[in-house]
């Protein structure tokens, strides 16, 4: 899955990551954080999920990521 797509995030980008990060277990949406935090800064909507997920290790990665 190429991300640079995701870079400039309009309504249809943002959705589909959205419903990327909840349709994946807690591994896939590790691996999102990782890849979209390796191509810059996370989308708010991502950041949104992430403070409120309920896996301690989701949000330990999100503080990691200095967002």
């Amino acid at each position: 899955m190429a991300l640079s797509r995701y870079e400039q995030l309009d309504e249809y980008t943002s959705s589909e990551l959205r419903l990327l990060y909840e349709a994946g277990g807690t591994d896939a949406r590790l691996a999102l954080l990782r890849r979209l935090r390796r191509t810059g800064s996370l989308p708010d909507v991502i950041i949104q999920l992430a403070l409120t997920d309920p896996d301690l290790r989701i949000r330990h990665t999100l503080a990691l990521s200095n967002v």
